[in-house]
């Protein structure tokens, strides 16, 4: 630059974040002497902002556009004009020099570690030369400018000094900050200018020993310049700085203009010196530390060979010509139970930009060894950029894992990637992969322990499973297609040593009971786990003194004659219920009641003939005699004399009983009477669940015309 300062920052690619202190305190940075492009610096300080057209864009604070006004055009200076493409700001005070708001974001100006980055540079100290401002309130004002499509920042000759800008690393599109490790370089530090990096956020500064041709001097918060003039590519008027922050400040300013006899210069003098990021350093970079993932974390659990992919993610940073790489290679070996999908064809590499570029590399697999070198080394498009290897991986087909468990203890493996350069290896940290298997369970009728995929191999795992409820029992239980013993499997089965997929299927089956019930007698106990289709048959059997009075299943009344001591169930589907109910055997009791006084020996024994009709509880109809006798043993002098006969095989049911007329001995009455009512000269006795009697009471006939043979109707007395 011939008549005004030039300032050119670099910063490349990042790998790690940092956060440092964001305030403008004064550090002491340290300082470095290069002698010629021997220096190597670590290539984590690699990220460099680069304004790229149609991919970057500028939004502007406190500014207006170009346009031919005298305010850009400068038509009174004889250099340091404003190119076209460009946004200025007028400063009106110092307060507003102060203020903040004057500045620049240049969006989607890089990438670090899968971020796209903005950066925004603000005008946050300094002042201004106020005399300019009270005489010419507008065309002479002083001003600062930014370049619409490159990372430039232009500054007042002699009419401001002492500037600090904050600069400040996004997230792309957001106000989330982000720190990087960076690089900076400064071109063309000549004509007094100074460059202020004392503050937090600096780490190193870089310029060239005096011994080898440099030309600026330095302290431990400034380097600046004699008042020559120097060109943009005169390596002795640069410094490379270095720092990781997310945001840092820098003060550029002219001895010219803090001197305070220029700084009274009148307003002719408005012309501009600027500044500009670049992609120079003064030193080498060394070889990038390459960052391993898979599946994008640093470790995944894979299902057995389901592909993979392995990334190795590294930023090449920028370097000159005379310090490019001499070699280039990345080196990942695989471990024995893994391979490449498809050969050289799952390995590719992407830019930052997405762009394909495999081609740049030559890839080579050696057993289990991959290896990408680059072609050509002297390919300037290669520096300064970041870039991204796939291997697209899977575990080997049957493969068994237990070498890993014996070594990790969890079937993890462990894989790293390198690179090679003509400056050294860098590893890559470690990522891990375990690989499992599925276990698929289903179940009929129940629970099972749920199908799971991520049993790890060569471990143990038990399916444990159990019916929906106790009206089912376990039918089958069927492992990788085979079924086993129910028997020995009846309510859990384990797999060990696990070393593929495997099923369990199991199956449970409805089964049907028949709930049974008697009162008075007994009855089959309760049948339970019937398979559908099949015949059960129940008995049952009168206590002692009991009879079978009714039969219910499934709460309808059946016909007990038809089924007197047994049921049978067919061709069961559902659950059934059977009550069995015996009562008593019931008496039907007949008394016959007549006079001592009336017994007379000589005429024979006094005999009464019954006769029982009537129909029993399942509708038969019954019919019975029965015969009483008094004999001279049951006489006595006076009173009534009884003789019963009790009838206990008469089936229960309702009966109609009466006296056949026979001589000497007529009916007079029928009482005493149980579960019955009398109904002329009979008695109608119903013995259904109950006892029933009667009573008949006699009186002789008058019999003294008569003789002993004579025979005589036994009359009802009216």
């Amino acid at each position: 630059m011939k008549k005004h300062g030039r300032l050119l920052i670099s910063i490349l690619l990042l790998f790690l974040l940092i956060i440092l202190p964001q305030d403008g305190h004064i550090t002491a940075a340290t300082i470095h002497e290069v002698s010629g492009s021997s220096t190597i610096i670590d290539s984590y300080y690699s990220f460099a902002p680069k304004f790229t057209p149609g991919v970057s864009w500028a939004e502007f604070y406190g500014c207006r556009s170009y346009d031919d006004s005298e305010l850009f055009r400068n038509a009174g200076a004889a250099s340091g004009r404003l190119p076209t493409n460009s946004h200025l700001a007028l400063l009106s005070s110092n307060a507003l020099v102060r203020s903040g708001t004057i500045g620049v974001r240049y969006n989607n100006i890089g990438h670090y570690n899968g971020s796209a980055v903005d950066l925004k540079i603000m005008l946050v100290d300094g002042e201004i030369r106020t005399a300019t401002t009270m005489t010419h309130p507008d065309i002479n004002m002083p001003s600062v400018a930014f370049m619409d499509n490159s990372i430039d920042i232009y500054q007042q000759s002699y009419q401001s000094r002492n500037f600090v800008w904050q600069f400040t690393f996004y997230r792309r599109g957001t106000n989330t900050p982000i720190s990087v490790p960076f690089h900076a370089n400064f071109k063309d530090i000549d004509n007094t200018e100074i460059l202020g990096h004392g503050y937090s956020g600096i780490d190193g500064v870089y310029v060239m020993s005096r011994g080898s041709g440099g030309n600026l001097s330095y302290n431990s918060s400034q380097v600046y310049a004699p008042s020559e003039l120097s060109g943009d590519d005169d390596r002795q008027n640069w410094a490379t700085l270095i720092g990781v922050a997310s945001s840092f400040r820098l003060g550029y300013t002219r001895q010219l203009d803090i001197d305070v006899g220029t700084w009274d210069k009148g307003s002719d003098y408005r012309t501009f010196y600027h500044w500009k990021w670049s992609n120079d350093s003064l030193v080498k970079f060394d070889t990038p530390v390459p960052t391993k993932r898979i599946n994008g974390n640093i470790s995944a659990s894979i299902y057995d060979t389901t592909a993979y992919d392995y990334t190795i993610d590294f930023a090449v940073p920028p370097e000159a010509a005379s310090t490019y790489y001499t070699s280039f290679k990345l080196n990942d070996t695989l471990a024995s139970c893994l391979q490449l999908v498809n050969g050289t064809s799952s390995i590719s590499v992407r830019d930052s930009s997405g762009n394909d570029v495999t081609t740049k590399f030559d890839r080579t697999i050696s057993g289990q060894s991959i290896q990408l070198s680059l072609r050509n080394v002297d390919d300037a498009s290669f520096y300064g950029r970041s870039y991204t290897v796939t291997l697209k991986c899977r575990k080997k087909s049957g493969h068994d894992l237990s070498a890993w468990f014996s070594t990790s203890g969890s079937g993890s493996v462990r894989n790293t990637a390198s690179i090679t350069t003509d400056r050294g290896t860098k590893t890559s940290n470690a990522v891990t992969v375990g690989f499992y298997f599925k276990i698929s369970t289903s179940v009929t009728n129940g629970t099972i322990t749920a199908s799971t995929a991520s049993q790890l191999p060569n471990t143990s795992r038990t399916i444990s499973y159990s019916p929906v409820d106790s009206d089912h029992v376990l039918e089958s239980v069927t492992v990788d297609g085979k079924a086993v013993d129910i028997k020995k499997y009846p309510k859990s089965y384990t797999f060990s040593g696990i070393k593929e997929d495997h099923t369990v299927s199991v199956k449970y089956k409805r089964v049907y009971k028949i709930e049974t019930g008697a009162s008075g007698g007994t009855i089959t106990p309760k049948v339970t786990g019937i398979d559908k289709g099949e015949d059960r048959t129940i008995t049952y059997t009168a206590d002692k003194g009991y009879y079978l009075r009714r039969l219910r299943v499934d709460g309808k009344e059946v016909d007990v004659k038809r089924y007197p001591t047994s049921y049978t169930f067919h061709d069961i589907s559902s659950d059934h219920v059977i009550k069995a109910e015996f009562l008593p055997i019931p008496e039907l009791r007949i008394t016959k009641r007549i006079y001592g006084e009336e017994m007379y020996p000589a005429s024979g024994d006094p005999t009464f003939l019954f006769h029982i009709e009537g129909t029993d509880f399942t509708g038969e109809r019954q019919e019975y005699t029965e015969v009483i006798r008094f004999t001279a043993s049951d006489k006595i002098a006076s009173g009534g004399i009884e003789k019963t006969i009790v009838r206990k095989d008469i089936p229960a049911g309702e009966y109609e009983i009466s006296e056949i007329p026979v001589s000497r001995y007529r009916l007079e009455r029928i009482t005493g009477v149980v579960s019955g009512s009398v109904s002329g000269s009979k008695v109608i006795l119903d013995t259904d669940g109950q006892d029933a009697k009667a009573t008949f009471v006699n009186h002789r006939e008058s019999y003294q015309d008569y003789s002993d043979n004579d025979l005589v109707m036994n009359t009802f007395s009216k």
